[in-house]
């Protein structure tokens, strides 16, 4: 009899604590689920598969989720592993109206002493969140699995992270979210946990703004007299080559900010080539003429962006590889004589620079822009940049059914 009662009671106690087990429930059982909430707005990058709202979400895969559990004490991530969650798969059908996985996890009911504050017995959850979801494979149905490449093990204790790698095609590149809730409790009822996605990366060159410099309007205002009346510059190409790290590890916790490590097998410099010559159009970007008077005048400048699909780049700065920009732009100076239709070319010249994204404060910083300036010089480029801030992606909530 003793035998049996003890089998009984293991029994019991197994499937008290199944809470991986999508069959079981108890009195009071709480199902934890999934729902996405995406933000629109301006700020958003122009590069190529970045996450806007929650129906790009749905549609690059959903997101992943590592989850910890504590019981009576908060998080510590050097003691805990995500036994509760590991790298589970939220998916949606219906463009991110509502989203699902399987098994279906349970809010655990809590253990150990009573809090003398509350009086109720605590049972903490931590959630991590990525997106979007990876498999580690690289295959069609899963275009994420290439750049996210791999991840800490379940049996890991300390903080989960993830491991990022640049795609070799700039069209296949993925935009990394990710966002932690820590020490959840189960709800009462049914409930949302809000995971507010951020961007990990950075990017640049989504916007690329072409001027000439007063120098060389003064020169073309100098060749200007006696047979010739009119001078112009016309872009013919831009071409920006990026040396950017390939690959870095996300630590998925670090005081809510991106935690960006160095892997020693990915610190080599990978090469990105963005020809931005397609948005050129034939028009001059620069008129010079004496418009008929005396007095000579600019009749155009254009100082417009060109609209190109930006990179995304691991914001690490590693001094002994150091991430650059190098700007190529062909241009032509021509002249007209005598009000001639049609234009002289009196110089076909390319000239370059390097930017350097060390030299800028907030460029190693996740979630932003680095948009570049191009000024011609006459001879010679001269490449500045302005960084802005992505707005935030999005919420997704957690909540019981």
């Amino acid at each position: 009899m003793k035998i049996l009662l003890t089998y009984t009671a293991l029994v019991l106690l197994l499937l008290a604590c199944s809470g991986n087990d999508a069959d079981w429930q108890e009195e009071n059982a709480v199902a934890v689920g999934f729902d996405a909430v995406m933000l629109t707005g301006q700020g958003m990058t122009r590069a190529a598969n970045d996450i806007d709202d929650k129906a790009e979400l749905a549609a690059k895969g959903g997101f992943g989720v590592f989850a910890c559990y504590t019981g009576m004490y908060k998080y510590a991530d050097s003691s805990v592993n995500p036994d509760f969650m590991y790298n589970e798969r939220v998916t949606s059908t219906d463009g991110g109206v509502n989203w699902e996985y399987t098994p279906v996890k349970y809010w655990p009911n809590g253990e150990g002493e009573t809090d003398g504050n509350t009086g109720e017995i605590p049972h903490y959850v931590s959630f991590f969140a990525y997106a979007p979801y990876s498999d580690n494979n690289d295959r069609p149905d899963n275009p994420a699995g290439y750049c996210i490449s791999g991840f800490s093990h379940q049996a890991d204790t300390g903080n989960p992270w993830l491991t990022y790698r640049l795609h070799t095609n700039v069209s296949d590149q993925v935009d990394l979210l990710y966002d932690q809730l820590l020490d959840q409790g189960k709800p009462d009822v049914d409930a949302k946990l809000l995971f507010h996605f951020k961007h990990a990366l950075a990017c640049v060159g989504d916007k690329v703004t072409i001027q000439c410099t007063d120098n060389l309007k003064t020169n073309l205002a100098a060749r200007i007299g006696g047979s010739v009346t009119k001078m112009d510059v016309v872009l013919k190409r831009v071409i920006i080559t990026y040396s950017l790290t390939e690959k870095g590890r996300l630590v998925l916790w670090n005081g809510g900010e991106a935690n960006w490590q160095p892997v020693l097998s990915g610190n080599t410099l990978v090469t990105r080539v963005q020809d931005l010559s397609s948005y050129i159009t034939p028009n001059p970007c620069l008129i010079y003429e004496t418009g008929g008077t005396s007095d000579m005048k600019w009749t155009a400048e254009r100082t417009g962006s060109l609209p190109g699909p930006g990179v995304f780049y691991i914001p690490l700065d590693l001094p002994e590889n150091p991430q650059e920009a190098l700007i190529t732009v062909s241009y032509e100076i021509r002249h007209y004589l005598n009000d001639d239709p049609d234009p002289i070319v009196e110089y076909d010249r390319t000239a370059w620079t390097t930017l350097t994204l060390s030299e800028y404060e907030d460029a190693f910083k996740p979630g932003k822009h680095l948009y570049i300036d191009i000024k011609l010089d006459d001879t010679t480029l001269i490449a500045t940049a302005a960084i802005t801030d992505w707005v935030t992606v999005g919420s997704v909530s957690t909540e019981a059914y």
